[in-house]
């Protein structure tokens, strides 16, 4: 079988909370090359930062999410998330915890998810995309934003995105809330998966300020990560961003 690998340029940001550890990020991401079909596959989660242990649960997701997108099989997905909520309990409770953390934990955990698919066909290139909550997707060509989803306008984040439990009671009917999307690449096209922070900045510049958008696209494909962070690092503090744990993945169509 002939294989038609997607290799973009990709550049990967993960940076805390100013004054945080890396270790405190809350945000995750995950790549994968499906070796058969030469496709690639990105996710973005962001864990909610009012929950306990929401880090891990956020890279449980991202990976779980990045082997096997969402396709709209509701009943599928359920039994998967209660297969990923026993990992991390595993992972929470084998730990030492004092009795305040413990009882913390027992509420269980939240993440956004956001994931990408791109793969090749006979007329070109296809991609896919399935989101909840308030981590992002943009399909970006010739520095104007063709597709963002879930959400496109700033004014629609807020501080009760949907999101992803460990606990199932609290994902009923969450099924119905994903934002699943299919649409065609073309050489030169950019995607951005991101979580809300640099989400929320890239569409209030989209809506605002266009004309510096493509500034901020470059920001997110530096390839010297310690440009990129500085870069970041500004906009945090100068409030251009929120002060946020920030996941960001560009990925140029080369």
């Amino acid at each position: 079988m002939l294989v038609h690998r997607i290799e973009p340029a990709l550049t990967a940001t993960i940076l805390p909370k100013l004054g945080e550890r890396v270790a405190d990020c809350e945000d995750s991401f995950c790549l994968l090359n499906d070796r058969e079909t030469g496709a690639l596959r990105a996710t973005v989660a962001d864990g909610a930062s009012s929950a306990s242990f929401s880090g891990i649960w956020a890279q449980l997701l991202a990976q779980a999410f990045a082997a096997v997108p969402y396709d709209g099989d509701w009943r599928a997905l359920e039994e998967r998330l209660r297969t990923l909520s026993a990992a991390w309990t595993r992972a929470v409770f084998s730990r030492n915890l004092p009795w305040h953390a413990i009882e913390r934990a027992k509420r269980g955990s939240f993440a956004t998810i956001a994931g990408l698919g791109l793969e090749r066909d006979p007329e070109g290139g296809v991609w896919s995309a399935f989101a909840l909550g308030d981590s992002c997707i943009f399909h970006v060509r010739d520095g104007r934003i063709e597709t963002a989803l879930p959400l496109a306008d700033a004014a629609a984040f807020g501080n009760n995105p949907m999101l992803l439990s460990t606990d199932a009671e609290r994902n009923a009917g969450l099924g119905d809330e994903f934002v699943v999307h299919r649409g065609r690449w073309r050489q030169g096209d950019i995607f951005l998966l991101a979580t809300d922070a640099v989400s929320q900045a890239v569409c209030a510049m989209n809506a605002n300020d266009p004309d510096n958008l493509p500034e901020l696209l470059r920001a997110c494909a530096d390839c010297d990560d310690e440009r990129r962070a500085a870069f970041f690092d500004s906009a945090r503090t100068e409030r251009r961003i929120k002060n946020d744990d920030i996941a960001v993945l560009s990925i140029e169509m080369v």
